[in-house]
């Protein structure tokens, strides 16, 4: 304990510690600031949250609140729709149709769950980098 009696060696440990966390915090920030940015659309993580909500109703096979959530999902895109078509009207196109897909999938009189997983899954990736052919 003979360390914690020198002042220079507790101003070292905290001056380690604040610059840790300096720099964890930006690293955090430029991350989300990569993320935001990595779709033409924007930061569309709102989106995929919803996505990943009616995937856990699909996985459980809870198909009325998967098809609630995903109404969810279409009506909030659909509020978005005039600023994100605004930004890049042909990457709105590829995410529009990946997501009316989901739609379809989720809202089937019987839904497959793995054909509504896979439906999912391309609406993430169109989200994430729109565009044509991505699975």
């Amino acid at each position: 304990m003979n360390f914690l009696k020198k002042p220079s060696t507790i101003i070292l440990a905290m001056l380690i510690a604040i610059f840790s966390l300096i720099v964890s915090n930006a690293v955090l920030v430029t991350a989300a600031m990569a993320k935001e940015t990595s779709s033409p659309l924007g930061d569309l993580s709102g989106f995929e949250k919803i996505g990943k909500d009616v995937f856990k109703f699909v996985e459980i096979k809870d198909f009325e609140a998967a098809k609630t959530k995903i109404t969810e999902l279409e009506t909030a895109w659909d509020r978005a729709e005039e600023s994100l078509r605004a930004k890049d009207g042909k990457a709105w196109r590829f995410v529009d149709k990946s997501i009316d897909k989901a739609l379809a999938k989720v809202r089937a009189d019987k839904p497959d769950p793995d054909e509504c997983k896979e439906a999912l899954k391309e609406m993430y990736i169109q989200m994430e980098s729109p565009g044509p052919g991505k699975k």
